[in-house]
């Protein structure tokens, strides 16, 4: 018995390797290639071997700048114990839990994990179980209300964002200091404070919720920068900070602080003021700081000029949908672009404007059960992962047509404006790159 079953382990251990060689012998017969004619086993092999190369390469002997169309270098958070290897160009703007609710979190994340290389960021409402459950990468936003990183008294917690930075699907942070659609600050109603989002937010249930537009313990670029460089150290993950561009010379103090302190945010996102939101006044959403690609030339000019652009990446949001919007901003300077309409629509949102009512008709903007039951997370998710696909396929098209590679080559001299008099002129020369 014993050799019987001794037989058939050697059978079935000797059967691949005799199918493998059959099947390469049977090739080499009517060989296309000379030296499979005249080696039939070692020219198979070294075929074999040369397939594989690319996916060997990119890992044993590519320097991690040198991969394309993106090199590892590309999108990592520098010198971090847990760097953010971020594989794509396009994600999920800052949306917080209760002001959209958990479906829409389900779909959204599903969409952006299944097209991969995508993020979505929790807004400055702090992480729930919703946004952790597909597996997507997450930025999660401090907000100065600082939802989910505080302690009893409302004080920001060190401990709760350890606990956060020992997640393995939330990739970095992101310190919101200001936001183009909500420059007074947040609010929620109580009517959205369900059970599920004071706990993400660490608040009341039922309870108004108002967060200031400012952090009390920040009061200049250096507090700004070490309280960074603190979480940066604590955490082990990349830390960025959200902004808005108004006056550009207000820019100056934070960037010569940045080469003072040698300490650098990880990335920065810059914020137009066409963000819209629901919790604020329309005066301010309207009219305050500057449009996306004003602000996204100045921050460029501005970090190039102090000569410490390559020390962070920079995120743009501002009504950026599609692919030529997000070119355009690529073009002007951004590495990373966010979007929150455009993630929206393709969870089906008609543009109702009862987005504060709670009562949205398309389950987006709403905790309420009763509601949310409109955006099936099942069905909605494809749609989202088809956006994502097709907005890259979109931008890929429109670099080939520039004659790039890769939409990570836009620069100023692929983008032409035309003036009040039909004049063609290029941006890199109305904006030339500093010296």
């Amino acid at each position: 018995m014993n050799n019987i079953l001794l037989i058939i382990v050697l059978v079935i251990l000797a059967l691949p390797p005799i199918i493998f060689f059959g099947y390469m012998y049977a090739l080499s017969k009517n060989p296309k290639h000379s030296i499979i004619r005249s080696h039939p086993f070692l020219g198979w092999i070294r075929y074999l071997l040369e397939k594989l190369g690319p996916e060997f390469r990119q890992y044993w002997f590519d320097n991690d700048t040198e991969g394309k169309p993106f090199s590892r270098a590309d999108f990592v958070g520098q010198n971090r114990l847990h760097p953010w290897r971020l594989k794509g160009m396009f994600g999920a703007s800052a949306t917080s839990y209760g002001a959209v609710g958990e479906n829409y979190i389900l779909s959204t994340g599903s969409g952006a994990f299944m097209a991969g290389g995508s993020w979505i960021n929790t807004g400055e409402g702090g992480v729930a179980d919703v946004h952790l459950a597909t597996g997507v990468d997450v930025i999660s936003q401090i907000g100065p209300g600082m939802f989910g990183f505080r302690d009893s008294t409302g004080l920001f917690s060190i401990d709760a964002y350890k606990q956060k930075a020992n997640t393995s699907n939330i990739k970095a942070f992101e310190i919101k200091l200001h936001q183009g659609a909500k420059i007074r600050g947040g609010h929620l109603e109580g009517s959205k404070v369900t059970e599920k989002v004071a706990r993400a937010r660490l608040v009341p249930v039922g309870k108004t919720v108002n967060s200031p537009n400012r952090f009390e313990f920040l009061t200049n670029p250096e507090d700004a920068l070490r309280f960074i460089d603190r979480l940066q150290r604590e955490g082990g993950k990349p830390v960025g900070v959200k902004i808005v561009v108004g006056d550009p010379k207000r820019l100056e103090p934070f960037f010569q602080a940045m080469v003072d302190l040698d300490m650098y945010p990880d990335f920065i996102t810059v914020d137009g003021s066409e963000g819209g939101s629901g919790a604020t006044f329309k005066a301010m959403a309207d009219g305050m700081g500057l449009p996306l690609f004003t602000a996204l030339l100045i921050l460029d000019d501005t970090a190039r000029r102090f000569g410490v652009r390559n020390r962070f990446k920079i995120f743009a949001s501002g009504k950026l949908v599609t692919s030529d919007k997000v070119a355009i901003a690529l073009a002007l300077g951004a590495d990373c672009v966010n979007s929150a309409r455009g993630f929206m629509m393709a969870n089906g949102c008609i543009m109702a404007m009862q987005c504060h009512t709670g009562k949205c008709p398309t389950g987006i903007t709403t905790t309420d059960s009763k509601y949310q039951k409109a955006l099936a997370p099942e069905e909605k998710q494809w749609r989202v992962m088809n956006y994502i696909l097709q907005l890259r396929e979109g931008l890929f098209s429109l670099a080939a047509a520039c004659g790039l590679e890769t939409p990570r080559e836009f620069r100023r001299e692929h983008v032409v404006f035309t003036n009040e008099k039909g004049q063609s002129i290029r941006i890199i020369d109305m904006f030339p790159y500093p010296k």
